[in-house]
């Protein structure tokens, strides 16, 4: 699927609308397991259910007018200490061509079950892992062809923007935000009494954030509409962001 090795910070997949899905959990649906912790609140109409499933976590948040599926890692996985065989400098769950397929089936199932949505988003973190910062850059250069610098000298690079562009499923004008910039993970070593940052950094990266949506100031239900058909426009639409960099 992509060219670039992007791995998966996290992925939230968003539904707004009143009553949008009937029953108590959704875990047992979704992953068939049980919530391993429950954060409720009824007099606030709010419900937070988490539970792992393989190597990520899975969050469900319902607010009124809103409902979230979170995947991301796991809350115990291990960025801290470098010198454990399970270490990672950055929080991930997988190369996305292989999470990507399991969570659409998971999506899929949640906007089956949706009652009159209004608006749905797709909201997936990713990053490349680089050697250097400079490769780093040098990647965002190539994905931000409309923007102007020199990888080779300049640096903390950030660029966000909103291209909308009108649906093929449905009229909506729908928003394609991304955020790019540069990560770098380095060990710091305390000198009292200063801290000072060793030469030898840990790992460096190329991030996007991207949300793809259909309109807020939409107010009717997407009933003229196959809502999975928009999720999957969404859902593509973040992958040719991140494919092929900030085009309109």
């Amino acid at each position: 699927m992509s060219s670039a090795p992007w791995q998966t910070e996290s992925i939230r997949f968003s539904a707004f609308g009143e009553a949008l899905v009937p029953g108590h959990s959704l875990l047992p649906v979704l992953l068939d397991v049980q919530p391993e912790a429950v954060n409720e609140r009824p007099a606030q109409s709010f419900r937070q259910e988490t539970a792992r499933h393989a190597h990520f976590r899975l969050t469900i948040t319902r607010s009124p007018g809103r409902l979230d599926l979170l995947f991301a890692d796991l809350t115990d996985a291990n960025t801290s200490d470098p010198t454990r065989p399970d270490y990672k400098p950055f929080f991930e769950i997988g190369d996305y061509d292989d999470v990507f397929p399991p969570i659409r089936a998971r999506i899929h199932q949640l906007v089956a079950r949706l009652q009159n949505p209004i608006r749905l988003a797709y909201a997936p973190t990713l990053f490349a892992p680089t050697r250097t910062l400079k490769e780093a850059t040098h990647l965002l250069a190539g994905k931000l062809s409309h923007v102007h610098f020199d990888p080779e000298n300049d640096t903390d690079v950030f660029w966000q923007i909103n291209r909308p562009r009108v649906g093929k499923i449905s009229p909506l004008r729908l928003n394609r935000i991304s955020k790019w910039h540069t990560i770098a993970v380095q060990r710091l070593q305390i000198t009292p009494p200063i801290a000072r940052i060793a030469p030898d950094f840990v790992a460096a990266a190329a991030r996007v954030e991207i949300d793809v949506n259909t309109p807020a100031d939409n107010s009717e239900a997407l009933v003229h509409v196959d809502a999975t058909s928009v999720a999957d426009e969404l859902m593509s639409l973040a992958h040719e962001l991140f494919e092929k960099g900030d085009i309109p």
